[in-house]
């Protein structure tokens, strides 16, 4: 199975950088529109951002909002939306009832996607 989805992997990137020379023309122009709309909107609109954040994040002020933020948000995250299904959550929920390490060989063997042999050891 591996072997037939690399073999059509192959096959479409193969197809597809025929068609790209093919039109080479048409492609080289696709990119200058890209890399200009790029330098012109894209990049001039995310610059404050950028800007903004790693200021915040230098000066210590995204640590800070985030520990002043972690209390009133931090249950709403974890019970009322219950938006993990993974181990963040079970150790929020262990940690919650006071248990400092939870850890078990088939819960590691779980996260790893290795299902080992009930009869071995």
């Amino acid at each position: 199975m591996v072997m037939i989805k690399r073999v059509l992997a192959l096959l479409g990137s193969g197809t597809l950088a025929i068609l790209l020379l093919r039109q080479a023309e048409t492609a080289a122009q696709a990119v200058r529109d890209g890399v200009q709309l790029c330098l012109t909107s894209v990049i001039p609109a995310l610059f404050p951002f950028f800007a903004v954040s790693s200021l915040l994040v230098a000066l210590g002020a995204a640590e800070a909002a985030g520990r002043a933020l972690a209390r009133p948000f931090g249950r709403l995250q974890d019970e009322r939306i219950n938006m993990y299904s993974d181990e963040v959550d079970t150790g929020i929920k262990c940690a919650n009832k006071g248990y400092t390490l939870l850890s078990t060989k088939l819960v590691k063997s779980w996260h790893q996607h290795v299902f080992p042999s009930p009869h071995k050891e």
